[in-house]
């Protein structure tokens, strides 16, 4: 189904003389088929002008409540504060809404302690995101965990995130 301009959606392509396959798992290849369109599970939206932006990949959405919410969106929202250097968005388990979003960041040299921070972010989030995108608990961390290329490591963030959750919201 395609989707409005400026609303997000999974990206499907068309596919061409090659027959991309996944491995051993003739099942997921049918999965990602539709229409003579295949996907490998990016999200994104298409801009006014058609051009195509990748925002994340469906196996990263956290559904809050029913809600389906895109880490990009409130990663790119908490690195537009100025206390913010890194930031990594999972979903993190709740018995009311079934996941909820929980903010891994590295702050900036010069930040202030963490309660300050938080509360700030809180704030500057307010305005810029819908209730069920703004994080429920923030995990403060040196650096986030990332590959020689900058990859984060969300797999990580999250065992580390289930551990540490208590006590941070």
């Amino acid at each position: 189904m395609e989707v409005p301009v400026g609303q997000t959606g999974i990206v499907y392509m068309r596919q061409g003389e090659d027959r991309v396959e996944y491995h051993n798992d003739p099942g997921k290849t049918d999965g990602a088929r539709r229409d003579g369109l295949m996907t490998v599970w990016d999200v994104g939206h298409v801009d006014e002008d058609g051009f195509l932006y990748i925002t994340g990949r469906a196996a990263e959405l956290i559904l809050v409540g029913g809600v389906n919410v895109y880490p990009a969106e409130i990663e790119a929202a908490l690195l537009t504060h100025e206390w913010v250097a890194d930031a990594a968005v999972i979903g993190a388990p709740d018995p009311e809404f079934g996941e909820v979003p929980q903010a891994h960041l590295a702050l900036r040299d010069g930040a202030p302690g963490r309660d300050t921070v938080v509360a700030a972010l809180r704030a500057h989030l307010e305005t810029r995101l819908a209730k069920p995108k703004r994080p429920v608990s923030y995990v403060l961390h040196e650096a986030l965990p990332r590959d020689p290329n900058g990859k984060l490591y969300k797999t990580r963030l999250k065992r580390e995130g289930e551990v540490s959750a208590h006590g941070l919201r």
